[in-house]
């Protein structure tokens, strides 16, 4: 697997390959010196800021479409990243629900529903929930690099998200500084995975953040599968299936499965067996 760097309009030395997500994490770099506690009254009151920023900067941000609990942090960033002439990318559902508030658009910004054009446009993308809403940003990103995503706790499982929803205008903020710099934004890749399914009449491609399961669907038989890496015969399976898992997905259905659990910085990838 390649080391991969912050997508979009920025350039770094490293990598970038579509077999990894990027889960942007807490460094000196990220730290800005914002007067009061991370409360929800402050990050009201940061909202109003707004940042100069040198060039354009494009971000997606991910909620779940109607979802309370995120919603008065997401309507507290729109805010904040309008002010400061930030292009805004959501998707669909959310971009409807935008438009049927009332909301006052800077004159140097845009709001758009996600595409493949504004896919290669990204900066960096601003995730609002749990796990689940990180597995789901990783999926729109099949044949291109995932950007940097920078994640808050707002969901019921947060093992893989990073920051608390009361430092959100406070990150938000380092990470446009330091994009409008051109300067690396610390992350930590994730390993991904891609599966091709091919037949005579098309080809199907998908990537995986946890794992990749191949079962027998609906036939009663058990199935003979055949596992080869890079042209050698590693095993031969015989059972309902197979779990292809990444260290991300260790702890997730391979893990109930009798699977072992992986550390995040082990590039390994772990089958385990369905009986």
């Amino acid at each position: 697997m390649q080391s991969s760097s912050i997508g979009g309009k920025v350039r770094h030395k490293d990598k970038v390959g579509p077999d990894q997500g990027r889960i942007i994490f807490g460094s000196s770099d990220l730290d800005v010196d914002f007067p009061g506690e991370s409360t929800r009254e402050d990050e009201l009151l940061r909202s109003e800021i707004s940042v100069d920023l040198k060039r354009d900067i494009w971000v997606f941000i991910l909620k779940k479409p109607k979802d309370a609990a995120s919603k008065g942090i997401f309507d507290l960033l729109l805010r904040f990243l309008l002010k400061s002439e930030v292009n805004i990318v959501l998707e669909e559902e959310t971009y409807e629900e935008v438009m049927n508030e009332p909301i006052e658009f800077e004159v140097g910004s845009q709001v758009k529903i996600l595409d493949e054009e504004a896919k290669r446009t990204l900066d960096f993308l601003i995730l609002l929930g749990g796990d689940g809403t990180i597995l789901r940003a990783s999926s729109f990103f099949v044949e291109i690099p995932m950007p940097p995503a920078l994640t808050f706790k707002l969901g019921t499982f947060n093992f893989i998200s990073i920051f608390r929803p009361e430092e959100a205008i406070a990150r938000v903020t380092a990470v446009l500084q330091l994009v409008s710099q051109q300067k690396r934004i610390p992350f930590k890749p994730l390993m991904r995975l891609r599966a091709e399914i091919s037949s005579k009449e098309k080809k199907h491609v998908f990537t995986a953040l946890n794992e990749i399961l191949i079962d027998r669907g609906s036939r009663v038989q058990a199935v003979s599968l055949d596992i080869d890496i890079k042209g050698q015969r590693l095993a031969n399976v015989t059972g309902s299936g197979v779990i292809i898992s990444t260290p991300t997905g260790s702890t997730a259905f391979s893990l109930s499965a009798g699977g072992s659990i992986l550390h995040p910085k082990v590039y390994y990838l772990f089958s385990s067996m369905l009986a």
